[in-house]
This record gives structure tokens, C-alpha cells and sequence, in this order.
């Protein structure tokens, strides 16, 4: 299992927003992929996790595709050994851009360092601790 996590500019209405996830809860649990879209007024991350290929061609071939986002950044694809959000096929919740922002501060060797020592991803504390807020 992996997990993913991207960001991107968010380019669409609210109802467009409640379309991106409508359609995604559906399609994520016919997958087994499981996670979170966090968004802002001008922003999305997103969080998911399930199998390898599942998650490659739902980001590569639909994601970053979409019009709706800009500027898709893949944050992390990574080994994953358990869930996170097991429960939530597309879990949603409104943040603020400054929120969202602190990811594009990471630097690779920081992440490495915090996930040697705790066994998670500085990113997906971070977002595990946002969802929870």
C-alpha cells in the first residue's frame, strides 16, 4: 500500500468543489482508497492512501488533468504500512491558506529526519492534526 499527497491552486465555485466530492467519494470507495481533500478559498491538499497503481493513474490520469486545479504538486508517494483514514472514502474540510502553505516549506532532508525517528511523515502529522483540529 502507498500513500500520496499532493496540493495544488484551487480553480473552481463551491458547487464545483461539491461535485470534485461527490464524484471522488464515489470513485475512491469502489478503489479501497481512502483519505482526505482539505481545502481553502484558493487552495487544495489532499491526502490518500491505497494501492500502488490505484493511486498512480487516479492522480496522474484524472487529478492533474482536472481543470479545475493549477499548479499540481505531488508533496510525497510513499510506502504506506497502515491507514490512516480508514473510515473515509473522501473525508472534507474547509482550512485556511496558511494552513495549506506550510507544506511548500518542507525540505526533503526534514521529512527523512522526523520519519527516521517517529516512524510518520512530518506531512501526514501535520495533516492528521489539521483534520482533528
Amino acid at each position: 500500500m502507498k500513500y500520496l499527497i499532493y496540493t495544488s491552486t484551487r480553480k473552481c465555485s463551491r458547487d464545483e468543489l461539491r461535485d470534485i466530492y461527490e464524484t471522488s467519494r464515489d470513485f475512491n470507495a469502489k478503489k479501497n482508497i481512502t483519505g482526505i481533500l482539505l481545502y481553502s478559498d484558493k487552495k487544495f491538499i489532499q491526502y490518500l492512501e491505497g494501492e500502488e497503481l490505484d493511486l498512480y493513474h487516479l492522480f496522474f490520469d484524472k487529478i492533474s488533468k482536472d481543470d479545475r486545479h493549477k499548479r499540481v504538486q505531488l508533496m510525497s508517494f510513499e510506502d504506506h504500512h497502515k491507514r490512516y483514514f480508514p473510515d473515509w472514502s473522501m473525508g472534507e474540510k474547509t482550512v485556511t491558506d496558511g494552513q495549506i502553505a506550510m507544506f511548500d516549506t518542507f525540505k526533503e532532508k526534514k521529512k527523512k529526519k522526523l520519519k527516521d525517528m517517529v516512524g510518520i511523515d512530518l506531512e501526514t502529522q501535520m495533516l492528521m492534526d489539521i483534520w482533528r483540529d
